[in-house]
Protein backbone atom coordinates (compact mmCIF):
# COMPACT_ATOMS: atom_id res chain seq x y z
CA UNK A 1 0.00 0.00 0.00
CA UNK A 2 1.46 3.50 -0.73
CA UNK A 3 1.72 6.07 1.93
CA UNK A 4 -0.07 9.44 1.23
CA UNK A 5 1.67 11.48 -0.30
CA UNK A 6 -0.68 11.75 -3.64
CA UNK A 7 -3.12 13.14 -0.82
CA UNK A 8 -1.10 15.43 0.94
CA UNK A 9 -0.02 16.83 -2.44
CA UNK A 10 -3.99 17.58 -3.24
CA UNK A 11 -4.43 18.85 0.23
CA UNK A 12 -1.25 21.54 0.76
CA UNK A 13 -1.06 21.59 4.02
CA UNK A 14 0.46 19.96 7.12
CA UNK A 15 -2.92 20.15 8.92
CA UNK A 16 -2.92 16.86 7.39
CA UNK A 17 -0.55 15.31 9.80
CA UNK A 18 -3.08 16.77 12.36
CA UNK A 19 -5.35 13.64 12.37
CA UNK A 20 -3.35 10.34 13.90
CA UNK A 21 -6.86 8.61 14.53
CA UNK A 22 -7.25 8.70 10.43
CA UNK A 23 -3.64 7.78 9.57
CA UNK A 24 -5.21 3.82 8.64
CA UNK A 25 -8.03 6.10 6.89
CA UNK A 26 -6.16 8.49 4.87
CA UNK A 27 -3.82 5.82 3.66
CA UNK A 28 -6.70 3.67 2.40
CA UNK A 29 -9.16 6.58 0.55
CA UNK A 30 -5.35 8.17 -1.36
CA UNK A 31 -5.09 4.48 -2.60
CA UNK A 32 -8.61 4.31 -3.45
CA UNK A 33 -8.52 7.97 -5.12
CA UNK A 34 -5.24 7.96 -7.18
CA UNK A 35 -5.93 4.80 -8.64
CA UNK A 36 -9.18 6.17 -9.69
CA UNK A 37 -8.58 9.41 -10.96
CA UNK A 38 -5.74 7.79 -12.98
CA UNK A 39 -7.99 5.24 -14.80
CA UNK A 40 -10.43 7.52 -15.30
CA UNK A 41 -8.10 10.60 -16.50
CA UNK A 42 -6.57 8.25 -18.86
CA UNK A 43 -9.36 6.42 -20.43
CA UNK A 44 -10.59 10.02 -21.33
CA UNK A 45 -7.02 11.12 -23.00
CA UNK A 46 -7.10 7.98 -24.44
CA UNK A 47 -10.28 8.90 -26.10
CA UNK A 48 -9.62 12.04 -26.87
CA UNK A 49 -6.05 11.34 -28.25
CA UNK A 50 -4.56 13.81 -26.38
CA UNK A 51 -1.37 14.18 -26.09
CA UNK A 52 -0.12 15.43 -22.47
CA UNK A 53 3.53 16.40 -22.97
CA UNK A 54 3.09 19.66 -22.01
CA UNK A 55 0.16 21.02 -19.14
CA UNK A 56 -0.69 23.61 -21.04
CA UNK A 57 -1.63 21.86 -24.59
CA UNK A 58 -3.36 19.31 -22.28
CA UNK A 59 -5.73 22.24 -20.45
CA UNK A 60 -6.04 23.78 -23.70
CA UNK A 61 -7.38 20.87 -26.02
CA UNK A 62 -9.37 19.68 -22.51
CA UNK A 63 -11.16 23.27 -22.72
CA UNK A 64 -11.44 23.05 -26.63
CA UNK A 65 -13.74 19.44 -25.94
CA UNK A 66 -15.77 20.99 -23.39
CA UNK A 67 -16.26 24.58 -25.59
CA UNK A 68 -17.57 22.40 -28.38
CA UNK A 69 -20.16 20.81 -26.28
CA UNK A 70 -20.86 24.36 -25.34
CA UNK A 71 -21.60 25.48 -28.60
CA UNK A 72 -24.05 23.08 -29.09
CA UNK A 73 -25.84 23.60 -26.41
CA UNK A 74 -26.03 27.46 -27.00
CA UNK A 75 -27.82 26.70 -30.12
CA UNK A 76 -30.05 24.15 -28.41
CA UNK A 77 -31.31 26.75 -26.69
CA UNK A 78 -31.38 29.69 -29.61
CA UNK A 79 -28.63 32.18 -27.54
CA UNK A 80 -26.30 34.05 -30.14
CA UNK A 81 -24.78 36.71 -27.60
CA UNK A 82 -24.81 37.07 -24.21
CA UNK A 83 -25.50 41.05 -24.08
CA UNK A 84 -29.01 41.09 -23.64
CA UNK A 85 -31.12 40.02 -20.59
CA UNK A 86 -33.04 37.21 -22.87
CA UNK A 87 -29.47 35.16 -23.08
CA UNK A 88 -29.78 35.05 -19.77
CA UNK A 89 -33.49 34.30 -19.21
CA UNK A 90 -32.70 31.32 -21.01
CA UNK A 91 -30.02 30.65 -19.30
CA UNK A 92 -31.93 30.28 -15.78
CA UNK A 93 -34.87 28.61 -17.63
CA UNK A 94 -32.40 26.12 -18.89
CA UNK A 95 -30.74 25.56 -15.47
CA UNK A 96 -34.35 25.41 -13.31
CA UNK A 97 -34.61 21.42 -14.83
CA UNK A 98 -31.14 20.78 -12.58
CA UNK A 99 -32.27 23.06 -9.99
CA UNK A 100 -34.23 20.97 -6.10
CA UNK A 101 -36.75 23.62 -5.61
CA UNK A 102 -36.83 24.58 -1.81
CA UNK A 103 -38.02 27.29 0.38
CA UNK A 104 -35.68 29.41 2.72
CA UNK A 105 -35.59 32.57 5.03
CA UNK A 106 -34.54 35.31 3.12
CA UNK A 107 -34.70 38.79 3.97
CA UNK A 108 -38.34 40.91 3.34
CA UNK A 109 -38.38 44.10 0.55
CA UNK A 110 -39.98 45.82 3.21
CA UNK A 111 -36.58 45.35 5.84
CA UNK A 112 -34.71 45.93 2.52
CA UNK A 113 -35.72 49.47 1.61
CA UNK A 114 -35.72 50.31 5.08
CA UNK A 115 -31.67 48.60 5.10
CA UNK A 116 -31.06 50.64 1.93
CA UNK A 117 -32.48 53.96 3.01
CA UNK A 118 -30.21 53.88 6.19
CA UNK A 119 -27.08 52.64 4.06
CA UNK A 120 -27.60 53.50 0.49
CA UNK A 121 -24.86 52.05 -2.36
CA UNK A 122 -23.54 55.46 -2.67
CA UNK A 123 -21.57 53.94 -5.84
CA UNK A 124 -24.15 52.45 -7.90
CA UNK A 125 -25.94 55.67 -6.99
CA UNK A 126 -23.42 58.19 -8.85
CA UNK A 127 -23.47 55.42 -11.49
CA UNK A 128 -27.04 55.10 -12.31
CA UNK A 129 -28.58 58.72 -11.26
CA UNK A 130 -31.12 59.29 -8.23
CA UNK A 131 -34.36 58.51 -10.44
CA UNK A 132 -33.32 54.91 -11.17
CA UNK A 133 -31.97 53.98 -8.16
CA UNK A 134 -34.86 55.33 -6.42
CA UNK A 135 -37.10 52.93 -8.61
CA UNK A 136 -34.87 49.81 -8.43
CA UNK A 137 -35.84 47.25 -6.06
CA UNK A 138 -33.88 47.01 -2.55
CA UNK A 139 -33.97 43.20 -2.59
CA UNK A 140 -31.98 43.57 -6.02
CA UNK A 141 -29.69 46.64 -4.54
CA UNK A 142 -28.51 44.08 -2.09
CA UNK A 143 -27.60 41.39 -4.11
CA UNK A 144 -25.33 43.40 -5.99
CA UNK A 145 -23.90 45.31 -3.52
CA UNK A 146 -20.70 43.41 -2.24
CA UNK A 147 -19.67 43.82 -5.86
CA UNK A 148 -21.20 47.49 -6.58
CA UNK A 149 -19.61 48.81 -3.36
CA UNK A 150 -16.03 48.65 -1.87
CA UNK A 151 -15.48 46.31 0.89
CA UNK A 152 -15.74 48.93 4.00
CA UNK A 153 -19.05 49.79 2.70
CA UNK A 154 -19.69 45.35 3.16
CA UNK A 155 -18.05 45.80 6.90
CA UNK A 156 -20.59 48.36 7.89
CA UNK A 157 -23.83 46.66 6.46
CA UNK A 158 -22.97 43.89 8.60
CA UNK A 159 -23.11 45.13 11.50
CA UNK A 160 -26.72 47.04 10.23
CA UNK A 161 -27.64 43.13 10.63
CA UNK A 162 -27.42 43.27 14.09
CA UNK A 163 -30.91 44.57 14.92
CA UNK A 164 -32.34 41.92 12.63
CA UNK A 165 -34.83 39.65 13.64
CA UNK A 166 -37.01 36.47 12.52
CA UNK A 167 -39.49 38.82 11.79
CA UNK A 168 -37.60 40.57 9.01
CA UNK A 169 -37.59 37.32 7.12
CA UNK A 170 -40.05 34.96 5.14
CA UNK A 171 -40.30 31.93 3.82
CA UNK A 172 -39.67 32.52 0.07
CA UNK A 173 -38.21 30.27 -3.06
CA UNK A 174 -34.53 31.53 -4.88
CA UNK A 175 -35.27 34.00 -7.79
CA UNK A 176 -33.09 35.24 -10.44
CA UNK A 177 -31.55 38.44 -10.41
CA UNK A 178 -30.08 40.11 -13.66
CA UNK A 179 -27.46 42.52 -13.40
CA UNK A 180 -27.33 44.54 -16.99
CA UNK A 181 -23.53 45.45 -17.56
CA UNK A 182 -24.81 48.53 -19.51
CA UNK A 183 -26.72 49.64 -16.92
CA UNK A 184 -24.64 48.61 -13.19
CA UNK A 185 -21.07 48.50 -14.82
CA UNK A 186 -18.99 48.49 -11.53
CA UNK A 187 -21.60 45.73 -10.46
CA UNK A 188 -21.15 43.30 -13.55
CA UNK A 189 -17.74 44.11 -14.45
CA UNK A 190 -16.86 42.98 -10.26
CA UNK A 191 -18.88 39.74 -11.28
CA UNK A 192 -17.04 39.11 -14.19
CA UNK A 193 -13.55 39.42 -12.65
CA UNK A 194 -14.25 37.59 -9.36
CA UNK A 195 -16.72 35.31 -10.30
CA UNK A 196 -16.86 34.64 -14.11
CA UNK A 197 -20.25 35.01 -14.84
CA UNK A 198 -22.78 34.13 -12.28
CA UNK A 199 -22.84 34.63 -8.41
CA UNK A 200 -25.31 34.50 -5.57
CA UNK A 201 -26.33 36.16 -2.35
CA UNK A 202 -27.28 34.61 0.90
CA UNK A 203 -29.61 37.09 2.22
CA UNK A 204 -31.88 37.42 -0.66
CA UNK A 205 -31.49 33.90 -1.80
CA UNK A 206 -30.72 35.29 -5.02
CA UNK A 207 -28.87 34.06 -7.81
CA UNK A 208 -27.26 36.80 -10.00
CA UNK A 209 -26.00 36.40 -13.53
CA UNK A 210 -24.77 39.40 -15.51
CA UNK A 211 -24.81 40.26 -19.07
CA UNK A 212 -21.18 40.17 -21.10
CA UNK A 213 -19.86 43.59 -23.44
CA UNK A 214 -20.00 42.93 -26.52
CA UNK A 215 -16.24 43.33 -26.64
CA UNK A 216 -15.71 40.50 -23.92
CA UNK A 217 -13.52 37.69 -25.31
CA UNK A 218 -15.14 34.78 -24.77
CA UNK A 219 -12.85 32.29 -27.25
CA UNK A 220 -12.04 29.50 -24.98
CA UNK A 221 -14.71 29.95 -22.59
CA UNK A 222 -18.15 28.55 -21.68
CA UNK A 223 -20.74 30.85 -20.53
CA UNK A 224 -23.71 28.77 -20.59
CA UNK A 225 -22.17 25.67 -18.86
CA UNK A 226 -20.15 27.33 -16.72
CA UNK A 227 -23.37 29.26 -15.30
CA UNK A 228 -25.71 26.26 -15.17
CA UNK A 229 -22.92 24.19 -13.44
CA UNK A 230 -22.18 27.23 -11.26
CA UNK A 231 -26.21 27.79 -10.58
CA UNK A 232 -26.24 24.45 -9.27
CA UNK A 233 -23.52 24.72 -6.72
CA UNK A 234 -24.58 27.97 -5.47
CA UNK A 235 -28.35 26.29 -5.01
CA UNK A 236 -27.10 23.88 -2.90
CA UNK A 237 -24.95 26.00 -0.63
CA UNK A 238 -28.16 28.53 -0.61
CA UNK A 239 -30.25 25.68 0.69
CA UNK A 240 -27.83 24.53 3.17
CA UNK A 241 -27.05 28.39 4.37
CA UNK A 242 -31.11 29.04 4.64
CA UNK A 243 -31.07 25.61 6.77
CA UNK A 244 -29.02 27.44 9.07
CA UNK A 245 -30.90 30.60 9.29
CA UNK A 246 -33.61 28.61 10.14
CA UNK A 247 -32.00 26.83 12.78
CA UNK A 248 -30.71 29.95 14.23
CA UNK A 249 -34.43 31.48 14.53
CA UNK A 250 -35.33 28.24 16.21
CA UNK A 251 -32.51 27.92 18.92
CA UNK A 252 -31.73 31.81 18.71
CA UNK A 253 -34.78 34.08 18.21
CA UNK A 254 -33.46 36.93 20.97
CA UNK A 255 -30.22 36.84 19.46
CA UNK A 256 -30.93 36.38 15.55
CA UNK A 257 -29.17 39.36 14.46
CA UNK A 258 -25.63 38.68 15.96
CA UNK A 259 -25.41 34.93 14.87
CA UNK A 260 -27.06 35.85 11.66
CA UNK A 261 -24.60 38.30 10.92
CA UNK A 262 -21.73 35.98 12.58
CA UNK A 263 -22.54 33.74 9.74
CA UNK A 264 -21.87 36.04 7.22
CA UNK A 265 -19.00 37.57 8.33
CA UNK A 266 -17.59 34.17 9.19
CA UNK A 267 -17.22 33.48 5.32
CA UNK A 268 -13.79 34.91 4.96
CA UNK A 269 -12.33 31.31 5.02
CA UNK A 270 -9.22 32.13 8.30
CA UNK A 271 -6.25 30.07 6.55
CA UNK A 272 -5.51 29.30 9.98
CA UNK A 273 -8.19 26.94 10.69
CA UNK A 274 -8.60 23.36 11.05
CA UNK A 275 -8.23 20.95 7.72
CA UNK A 276 -12.36 20.00 7.58
CA UNK A 277 -12.98 23.54 8.28
CA UNK A 278 -16.83 23.95 7.76
CA UNK A 279 -16.66 26.41 4.73
CA UNK A 280 -14.96 23.52 2.60
CA UNK A 281 -16.99 21.45 3.42
CA UNK A 282 -19.42 23.21 2.29
CA UNK A 283 -17.80 24.25 -0.94
CA UNK A 284 -17.27 20.25 -1.43
CA UNK A 285 -21.14 19.24 -0.41
CA UNK A 286 -21.67 21.99 -3.22
CA UNK A 287 -19.84 21.11 -5.81
CA UNK A 288 -21.25 17.41 -5.24
CA UNK A 289 -24.44 18.49 -6.50
CA UNK A 290 -22.85 19.33 -9.24
CA UNK A 291 -21.83 15.34 -10.04
CA UNK A 292 -25.54 14.23 -9.32
CA UNK A 293 -26.98 16.96 -11.59
CA UNK A 294 -24.33 16.02 -14.61
CA UNK A 295 -25.91 12.89 -15.66
CA UNK A 296 -29.62 14.51 -16.18
CA UNK A 297 -27.67 17.19 -18.12
CA UNK A 298 -25.73 14.14 -20.74
CA UNK A 299 -29.26 13.02 -21.03
CA UNK A 300 -30.32 15.80 -22.09
CA UNK A 301 -27.11 16.60 -23.79
CA UNK A 302 -25.81 13.20 -25.05
CA UNK A 303 -22.23 15.01 -25.68
CA UNK A 304 -21.85 15.37 -21.82
CA UNK A 305 -22.50 12.08 -21.44
CA UNK A 306 -18.19 10.75 -21.44
CA UNK A 307 -17.22 13.74 -18.66
CA UNK A 308 -20.68 12.54 -16.31
CA UNK A 309 -18.62 9.98 -15.18
CA UNK A 310 -15.40 11.57 -14.74
CA UNK A 311 -15.86 15.88 -14.56
CA UNK A 312 -14.68 16.09 -11.25
CA UNK A 313 -11.57 14.04 -11.42
CA UNK A 314 -8.21 15.89 -10.74
CA UNK A 315 -5.12 14.04 -11.54
CA UNK A 316 -0.99 14.71 -11.93
CA UNK A 317 1.44 14.10 -14.43
CA UNK A 318 4.36 15.16 -14.28
CA UNK A 319 4.17 16.86 -11.42
CA UNK A 320 1.96 18.52 -12.82
CA UNK A 321 -2.12 18.76 -11.85
CA UNK A 322 -5.02 18.72 -14.35
CA UNK A 323 -8.73 18.68 -13.57
CA UNK A 324 -11.60 17.68 -15.29
CA UNK A 325 -14.27 20.12 -14.03
CA UNK A 326 -16.51 21.32 -16.67
CA UNK A 327 -17.12 24.31 -14.81
CA UNK A 328 -13.52 24.74 -13.88
CA UNK A 329 -12.49 24.15 -17.52
CA UNK A 330 -15.58 26.38 -18.75
CA UNK A 331 -14.03 29.53 -17.46
CA UNK A 332 -10.46 28.63 -16.73
CA UNK A 333 -8.94 31.90 -18.63
CA UNK A 334 -10.56 34.15 -16.16
CA UNK A 335 -8.72 32.54 -13.09
CA UNK A 336 -5.65 31.00 -11.78
CA UNK A 337 -6.46 28.09 -13.34
CA UNK A 338 -3.98 25.72 -11.49
CA UNK A 339 -4.34 27.47 -8.03
CA UNK A 340 -8.06 27.61 -8.62
CA UNK A 341 -8.79 23.80 -9.69
CA UNK A 342 -6.59 22.81 -6.70
CA UNK A 343 -8.43 24.68 -3.93
CA UNK A 344 -11.87 23.58 -5.30
CA UNK A 345 -10.89 19.93 -5.49
CA UNK A 346 -9.35 20.10 -2.10
CA UNK A 347 -12.88 20.89 -0.78
CA UNK A 348 -14.11 18.20 -2.58
CA UNK A 349 -12.01 15.68 -1.23
CA UNK A 350 -12.26 16.93 2.10
CA UNK A 351 -16.61 16.63 1.91
CA UNK A 352 -15.95 13.12 0.36
CA UNK A 353 -13.65 11.82 3.07
CA UNK A 354 -16.32 12.58 5.63
CA UNK A 355 -19.30 11.61 3.83
CA UNK A 356 -17.33 7.94 3.68
CA UNK A 357 -17.08 8.12 7.38
CA UNK A 358 -20.18 8.97 7.72
CA UNK A 359 -23.51 9.72 5.71
CA UNK A 360 -23.89 13.11 3.42
CA UNK A 361 -26.95 13.88 5.56
CA UNK A 362 -24.82 13.67 8.65
CA UNK A 363 -22.06 15.83 7.01
CA UNK A 364 -24.41 17.98 5.98
CA UNK A 365 -26.31 18.41 9.18
CA UNK A 366 -22.96 19.29 11.40
CA UNK A 367 -22.32 22.40 8.07
CA UNK A 368 -25.75 23.78 9.47
CA UNK A 369 -25.59 23.64 12.85
CA UNK A 370 -21.21 24.82 12.67
CA UNK A 371 -22.94 27.75 10.38
CA UNK A 372 -25.40 28.53 13.30
CA UNK A 373 -23.38 28.06 16.48
CA UNK A 374 -20.49 30.11 14.33
CA UNK A 375 -18.31 26.45 14.73
CA UNK A 376 -15.36 25.67 13.17
CA UNK A 377 -14.42 22.12 12.60
CA UNK A 378 -16.66 19.87 10.83
CA UNK A 379 -15.03 16.44 12.03
CA UNK A 380 -15.30 17.19 15.90
CA UNK A 381 -18.84 17.97 15.82
CA UNK A 382 -19.16 14.82 13.60
CA UNK A 383 -17.11 13.00 15.87
CA UNK A 384 -19.68 14.01 19.15
CA UNK A 385 -22.69 13.75 17.40
CA UNK A 386 -24.90 10.89 18.69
Amino acid sequence: MQDTSYLKSILKTPKFDDYPQLKTFFKKYADKLEQRNRERFQALLASLCLDTSTPLNSTERLNLEIHEIEKTIQTSLDIRDFTSTSAISRINLAAQKYLRPFEGLYIKRKTAEMLMASHPLNTCLAEVGAALYKNTDPLFLISIARYSEPSSWNSEFLDHLLSLSPDDFEWRSPQLVCVDHRVFQTASSEIIKKKCFNTHDKITGSHIITTLPAEFNLAGKSPVLRTITKMIHYHREMKICARATWEIKEKYPKNFGQKFSDMLKSHVLDPNTVLFNKFEILEGLANREINEQIYKMAGDYPSLQQWAEIHNTAHQINGHFFSLSLWRLAAWHLNGFAEHTIKMYRDDILADMLIELYDERAVEAAVVSALAENKDDILEMLSRAP
